[in-house]
């Protein structure tokens, strides 16, 4: 499960993703265990991503088969640009803990930038 059964890195299963704050250590684990990196927000992603890639490099793989996925997004036209002219393909969207209408209001603030 999942079926059909994925592919990834040349082996049967799901990619591994890992979630944490930028960093060398992080950044070791993920190139030498994971098929990509989560961070929380999209603070420092630019400057975190070169260094994931040196850390990737020097495991040996290559930084483009290191998938990046930012939790938590705000979404507007100007960050998915600069994720877009990172290489991040994706994003998880922040919704509120909140009632039902609430949160259907803050869908509906975000069709524009969903499916792009």
């Amino acid at each position: 499960w999942p079926k059909p059964v994925q592919q990834v890195r040349g082996r049967p299963g799901v990619p591994v993703l890992v979630g944490g704050a930028p960093g060398p250590i992080l950044f070791e684990h993920i190139a030498e265990f994971a098929d990509g990196w989560i961070p929380i927000g999209g603070a420092g992603v630019a400057a975190a991503m070169a260094d994931l890639r040196t850390a990737a490099e020097r495991a040996g793989r290559d930084p483009d088969e290191l998938t990046v996925i930012p939790f938590g997004t705000l979404p507007d036209q100007g960050k998915l640009d600069h994720y877009a002219s990172l290489g991040i393909a994706e994003t998880v969207l922040r919704l509120p803990s909140a009632g039902r209408d609430e949160v259907l209001a803050v869908l509906d603030s975000y069709a524009p930038f969903v499916g792009r």
